[in-house]
């Protein structure tokens, strides 16, 4: 017994000792946020309802820590907590004894000459956010060849399948993305992401045993990616999709000029025929364009943006929709635009670009020292005909909307801001889907954040 409590007190020491020389050639850099918000939300199923009504005020706290054990190697660790005031299962209530945190990235960061390499949970971002725009588990290699030339390539494990019957059941992209500085104005970045999966299931439904019927699956992973496909058939195989694009900016005195474009093509394997068909073949592409002026305390923006729809009027199962992949998020306004609170979508919008034509412009003005106002117009359209998330219904090619932004934002002290939001939206029957009980959705939100 007295041999074990020496051995524990000196294995307790080591530890001890261990921990404090690596703290002291740590060189540890945080920030982060703390905000709080006020939000009512109202009419954004296009009708009176109420089905998407809310009113609440919530907080999040975000902290990130960096690591940084030498010139070379550092370690990241990113911490959020959320919640709705009076949730009762958040910390955010009264008698709470119970925290929620969550770790949104904890990777490595190591620099090996010219090459960057990057390995764990991790911010990925690509195509503007059209592509990504979120974090997730990831290997992540950038190789500088020249000041002007960098190759990158990244392994992203989207989904792990499992063990047993579904091992085959990941998904996995593989992006190879070089960028080209032929100045400092001027920077071409091409990519090419390749999607696959040998077994793909993600919707919460499949055939029984004799595959006469459908039956619920609890299992099945259930996403936003390729919810297209659900219109057509949930019982697929292989998966094999990808898409080519690039981004470019350029400026040009006081402006600045930016363009994305993406094609994508693939197909998913069937586990039993439709029409004849063995697979169902996917092509669409979509693009978005904008630029900024800055005339020093005024700035202007505008953009316009495309992602093709599939006409549902045809009778084969072919998909023609851009299908951003899962992690996409594309921000533009503030209620069809995802903007602010991107809790939810508005009725029948999506999170990134498909079955949509639009843009907006706006203005940034710097009205006092302390005083930033913005103001902008949005339009959004469908581009085919689609079946109404609401209704079940079909519903024709026609205007989602259009939106007025108006927001301001006064700095109270320094690190410290107050926001005004409120977003208007004159909906279409994009967004109504042509009920007699129309309604038009709006949001307003004021926040108070801290950033240290």
């Amino acid at each position: 017994m007295k041999k074990n409590i020496v051995l524990i007190v000196l294995a307790m020491s080591l530890v001890t000792v261990w921990s404090i020389q690596i703290y002291a050639a740590t060189e540890s850099n945080w920030s982060g946020f703390h905000r709080t918000r006020g939000i009512i939300e109202g009419d954004w199923t296009g009708d009176d309802s109420e089905g998407m009504d809310r009113t609440l005020v919530d907080t999040r706290s975000q902290l990130q820590l960096e690591a940084k054990l030498n010139d070379q190697l550092s370690v990241f660790t990113q911490f959020r907590v959320d919640a709705e005031w009076g949730d009762y299962n958040k910390y955010a209530r009264i008698q709470s004894n119970s925290k929620d945190l969550g770790v949104l990235r904890s990777y490595v960061d190591c620099k090996l000459g010219a090459v960057n390499l990057s390995i764990g949970v991790q911010e990925l971002f690509l195509a503007r956010g059209i592509m990504l725009n979120d974090n997730g588990p990831a290997v992540k290699i950038d190789y500088s060849l020249t000041d002007q030339l960098s190759l990158g390539f990244q392994w992203i494990k989207v989904i792990e399948g499992g063990y047993g019957d579904k091992k085959n059941q990941d998904i996995d992209y593989y992006i190879i993305n070089p960028t080209l500085k032929p100045s400092d104005k001027l920077s071409i970045s091409p990519f090419l992401l390749y999607a696959r999966s040998d077994e793909i299931n993600i919707y919460t439904k499949k055939l029984d045993e004799n595959n006469n019927g459908i039956v619920d699956d609890d299992e099945a992973f259930s996403s936003s990616w390729l919810s297209e496909l659900s219109n057509s058939n949930p019982l697929f195989d292989k998966l094999d999709m990808v898409y080519l694009g690039v981004d470019v900016d350029i400026t040009l005195g006081m402006a600045s000029l930016w363009f994305t474009g993406i094609y994508e093509w693939g197909s998913v394997d069937l586990k039993q025929p439709i029409l004849k068909k063995d697979s169902v073949d996917i092509s669409g592409f979509a693009f978005a364009t904008g630029g900024t002026i800055d005339l020093g305390q005024i700035s202007l923006y505008g953009q316009i943006f495309y992602g093709s729809g599939d006409d549902i009027n045809d009778n084969d199962i072919d998909i023609n929709s851009f299908i951003p992949t899962e992690g996409g998020y594309y921000y533009w306004s503030e209620i069809m635009g995802l903007g602010n609170n991107d809790w939810q979508t508005v009725n029948n919008m999506h999170w990134s670009l498909s079955n949509v034509i639009g843009g907006g412009v706006g203005a940034t003005i710097k009205a006092m020292p302390k005083l930033t106002l913005d103001g902008s117009i949005w339009y959004a359209a469908a581009v085919e005909d689609f079946i109404g998330a609401r209704s079940g219904n079909k519903v024709d090619a026609d205007m989602y909307g259009t939106e007025i932004n108006c927001i301001a934002t006064y700095d109270v002290l320094d690190n410290l801001s107050l926001t005004l939001i409120g977003a208007y939206v004159f909906a279409g029957d994009g967004i109504t889907e042509g009920v007699k009980n129309d309604q038009n959705p709006y949001t307003i939100i004021s926040q108070l954040k801290v950033d240290f």
